[in-house]
């Protein structure tokens, strides 16, 4: 698990890069209800390791493709791969989809 200190480093990175406030990425990272949290590590205040551990997941699988990971912290970004939906998989693979006769009896 990351340190609050190597977490506020990538939230600032993340920030800079995504050009938001500190508080807007904790909002995006941990909803409404815990949007100082990022403040609250910055001003040396305590949150819970599972406010820590989730922000640090959200950074982790959310980090911008072009944003360049800090020296000073340890691990890289986590890639996540999202199998596409059945019916888009097929066309992935080069099968040419139909069109439906609702749509080729238009003009009738």
């Amino acid at each position: 698990m990351l340190t609050p200190t190597e977490v506020l480093s990538l939230a600032r990175v993340y920030a800079g890069h995504t050009e938001l406030a500190l508080s807007s990425v904790a909002k995006r990272a941990l909803g409404t209800r815990n949007s100082k949290a990022l403040t609250r590590i910055e001003h040396g205040l305590g949150v819970s390791t599972l406010t820590l551990e989730r922000l640090t997941l959200w950074l982790l699988t959310n980090w911008p493709v072009d944003a360049v990971w800090p020296n000073e912290v340890p691990g890289a970004p986590i890639v996540t791969v999202t199998r596409p939906p059945k019916r888009y998989a097929r066309i992935a693979a080069g099968e040419v989809p139909h069109a439906s006769k609702a749509h080729c009896s238009a003009n009738n």
